[in-house]
Parts: structure tokens; C-alpha cells; sequence
């Protein structure tokens, strides 16, 4: 029996640098992450016969391309499942698998396309080798990779996430925001950027955070006036083209902002300049 599933898109409303361990260089943050089930990769898991191993495979139809075998975040969650299915007695359940995965979105957008497809990996095996762990253990494994994997976890449509206290709270929104997307199509190095972040010029946004959460839960067409990426500035000194892009489209709609930490932008697409 094949699995297949959808591993939707995010975009981050805000996304808030709120501190950086000495010790380690790893960023804190504190972001709302909106789902978009209208962009989403293709993954189809099959078991195989014979000894336990995994194999990844990309689907010729991809749009981009991703690294496979153990560098492959469907990899990485697979392994992790099968480790903790090992710890637990579930070892005689496991069967070797191959994953195909189609990349219909562009893995340096910022949508979070890595934590996504680990997700859909992980919810998935636990129907296929009919492990049965719960919602809350699926949710700890998933979280060995990063807080936005429990985003992917948890089915909503929107929350606030912070990496710092392991929150992922939903947020109901009283309405939906209409998006478009753009691909700058910029070559970008997320670790060129974490290099650039300057903690002084960060942490100045509480106030906008917290409006921009009370808009999605009143009225969400009002959030244009409090988005915010502490990635931006850092984003456009490093790569001006992207710099350029927003200003063009913030010139054409109400608002425009960096998906994430990548070269995509997302528009809200009601209310647009005349």
C-alpha cells in the first residue's frame, strides 16, 4: 500500500529575532506562520521489500531540485521515526521504503518547505508501519528538526511560534487573506544571512507584533500595517535585487513582504494600490 501525500506551504506575517545563544550561534525567534494549502510538494511513500532502508527519490516532474539520500529532510524524518519506533518495540512494523518527492515550491523561498515535507513524512509512516503513537509523540519527533515542523504537526491555519519557549498557539482568524507570490528567482544563502544579523537592530517590534495578532483575530485585511521581517534589512543589503522587488510590488499593493528567510514574496492581493 502507497501513501501519498500533500506538504503544504507557510508564510511568516512577522518574524521577530528575539535573542542568539553565545554558546552555540543558534537565532530565537518569535514569528505568526500562515499556512497556504494552495502551494504544496508531492510526496508518495511505498513500501519495498527486503532489508530495512530508505530511499529518496525526486519525481523527473519536480520544479527544483533537493539533495537526496541522508542529506534529504525526508530522510532525516524518516530516520528519526524509524529510531524512536525502534526504541519502543515497534521494530518487527518497519518496512524499507522508497519516498518520491515532487517540489512543486522552491526550496529557497521561505516557505518552509523542509519542515513540511518532514512532517507529511512522519504522519504518514505512522499509518504505513502502523505504529500508532500519538498526536503528542509524532510532535516531539518532529520538533528534533525545528519548531516550524510542529506548525506542519499541528493542521492549522495560522500561529504564533517561538523557538524559544516551544510555543505553537493557534490563532483564529476571523477571516482569510487573499496572497499572491512571487519568485525573485535570487540565488541565496540562508547561512551568508545568519552571518549578517546585527542583534542591535533587532527586538524593536513588540508592539507591532501584538497589533498585528489582535488584526488577524478582528479583522485580517488590517494586517498590512504591521508586518515585519527582521530579515529584511539583512535580505536587501545582501542581495539589492530582492530590495528591488519589494519596493516594485509595494508600489502596486497594499502590502509585500519576504515569505520567510528566502527570495520569495507574497503580496495581499485585496486592497491593491490604484
Amino acid at each position: 500500500m502507497s501513501i501519498f501525500v500533500q506538504a503544504p506551504a507557510k508564510v511568516h506575517l512577522y518574524l521577530d529575532i528575539i535573542d542568539k545563544d553565545p554558546a552555540t550561534g543558534y537565532f530565537y525567534t518569535s514569528s505568526i506562520l500562515v499556512l497556504v494549502p494552495t502551494l504544496f510538494d508531492e510526496i508518495t511513500i511505498e513500501p519495498l521489500p527486503g532489508y530495512f532502508h530508505i530511499d529518496v527519490v525526486q519525481d523527473p516532474k519536480s520544479k527544483f531540485k533537493v539533495p537526496l539520500g541522508e542529506d534529504n529532510i525526508c530522510f532525516k524524518a524518516a530516520s528519526l521515526l524509524h529510531k524512536e519506533a525502534m526504541a519502543t518495540g515497534n521494530d518487527h512494523k518497519l518496512s524499507a521504503i522508497k519516498i518520491m518527492i515532487k517540489t512543486n515550491i522552491s526550496p529557497m523561498g521561505g516557505f518552509g518547505t523542509g519542515s513540511s515535507n518532514a512532517a507529511a513524512v512522519i504522519r504518514a509512516l505512522n499509518k504505513l508501519w502502523d505504529l500508532n503513537f500519538s498526536h503528542q509523540q509524532l510532535v516531539d519527533i518532529v520538533a528534533e528538526i525545528g519548531m516550524e515542523g510542529i506548525f506542519f504537526m499541528e493542521n492549522v491555519q495560522c500561529a504564533y511560534v517561538n523557538n524559544f519557549t516551544g510555543e505553537c498557539e493557534e490563532i483564529e482568524m476571523s477571516g482569510k487573506l487573499s496572497l499572491e507570490f512571487f519568485d525573485t528567482e535570487v540565488q541565496i544563502s540562508v547561512d551568508e544571512i545568519l552571518k549578517h544579523i546585527d542583534m542591535e537592530k533587532c527586538r524593536g517590534n513588540k508592539e507591532a507584533s501584538v497589533a498585528l495578532w489582535q488584526d488577524l483575530i478582528e479583522e485580517p485585511s488590517s494586517v498590512h500595517a504591521h508586518l515585519h521581517n527582521d530579515l529584511e534589512r539583512v535580505i536587501g543589503k545582501l542581495y539589492p535585487e530582492i530590495a528591488k522587488w519589494l519596493e516594485k510590488l509595494r508600489n502596486k499593493y497594499s502590502a509585500a513582504f519576504l515569505c520567510g528567510a528566502g527570495n520569495c514574496i507574497a503580496v495581499i492581493t485585496r486592497g491593491a494600490k490604484p
